[in-house]
């Protein structure tokens, strides 16, 4: 990945700083959703994870 980084002439460090924190973000944002209906994270199905996760994915902006 460094090397791949190296090649594009990304910064490695800044852009795995910026994929924790958009998942930080996402993550917080679906314990909100789940939140609002009632529900806890850690007591849904990977499916219903994988349900407010993709809500989230399509309620952001395109990077």
């Amino acid at each position: 990945m460094v090397n791949l980084c190296r090649k594009t002439g990304v910064h490695g460090a800044l852009a795995l700083d910026r994929t924790n924190a958009k998942f930080v973000r996402r993550y917080a944002t679906m314990e909100r959703l789940a939140a609002a209906h009632g529900k806890s994270l850690p007591d849904l199905s990977l499916e219903e994870q994988d349900f407010y996760w993709d809500a989230v994915k399509r309620g952001e902006k395109v990077d």
